[in-house]
């Protein structure tokens, strides 16, 4: 058995009877809408009292904005500084030169044998890039 429902919207739908007592949200607008129970009353909801008032103490107040700054340091940008100023080579520029190494070697052997393998040039390439970017950001 079902029971029909009009929302305030304008929707009309029909919800099982066993959901009397309950709210169900119209699927037009998403308003709590009452379905009625079997002898006809709708659902209440209960109202919960306000949690009392207490006054603020000293030791609860938040500082105002200006007590909250971060320091100066706080907004060093992290360009500027590296934790490695002192070297130069890094993991990814090692990287890098190995990458470029193996293509070379890929490169000249496979001209040796007659044959141009593309994937070579695209591995010097990356190892290039992979070189410049770990001599740029000492990582």
């Amino acid at each position: 058995m079902s029971v029909e429902l009009n929302c305030a919207c304008g929707e009309r739908f029909s919800v099982a009877a066993a959901l009397g007592g309950w709210f169900v949200r119209c699927r037009a607008c998403g308003a709590s809408v009452p379905v009625p129970r079997a002898d006809g009353t709708l659902p209440t909801r209960p109202v919960a009292p306000p949690p009392p008032a207490t006054p603020l103490s000293p030791s609860s107040h938040t500082p105002a904005r200006e007590d909250r700054k971060l320091p100066d340091e706080a907004f060093e940008s992290p360009l500027t500084h590296t934790p490695n100023d002192e070297i130069w080579l890094s993991g990814g520029a090692v990287v890098g030169l190995g990458l470029i190494a193996l293509a070379l070697v890929w490169l000249v052997g496979g001209l040796a044998l007659g044959v141009l393998y593309f994937g070579s040039i695209f591995m010097l390439f990356a190892g290039l890039a992979t070189f410049v970017t770990g001599v740029l950001t000492n990582r």
